[in-house]
């Protein structure tokens, strides 16, 4: 009826002095009735360094959602979207917003490529809000 499927990343973003890693355990299930279509609810722990020396360790809780029909031939779109509260916070981070969307191909069952575009904001004690990272990505998917 569903996955679970387990996930690590690693953002080393120069331009803003910033360099953040993650892990993740997504939970991801199918509505019988509507094919190509999945939705998922999950965790990530995030952790590093930004910009003017700001650590941060963060647990956001989240989900994601693909539509990818079999009329489309192989084409679909995702979503996705982290939030940190403060009370999942800690070290100099307050909270944390991690969201993007992406155009998808599959070349096989279970790889695929895609063109996103992804967003990350936290909030600090000394600093206010910023943003960690912002921009366009390309990529793969590969589950095994």
């Amino acid at each position: 009826y569903g996955t679970a499927q387990v996930n690590g990343r690693l953002l080393y973003n120069d331009d803003r002095d910033t360099i953040v890693g993650s892990a993740g355990l997504d939970f991801l299930g199918t509505p019988g009735n509507v094919p190509g279509l999945e939705f998922g609810v999950g965790a990530q722990l995030y952790t590093g360094r930004t910009t003017h020396r700001q650590d941060l360790l963060t647990l956001g809780v989240g989900g994601t959602v693909a539509y990818a029909p079999p009329q489309f031939g192989g084409a679909g779109v995702a979503a996705d979207f982290y939030y940190s509260p403060r009370v999942f916070s800690l070290l100099d981070a307050k909270r944390l917003l991690e969201g993007g969307v992406r155009l998808q191909y599959a070349i096989t069952p279970k790889v695929d490529v895609y063109l996103g575009y992804q967003y990350m904001r936290a909030d600090f004690d000394h600093f206010g809000h910023l943003t960690l990272d912002k921009g366009v990505r390309v990529g793969f998917n590969a589950q095994f």
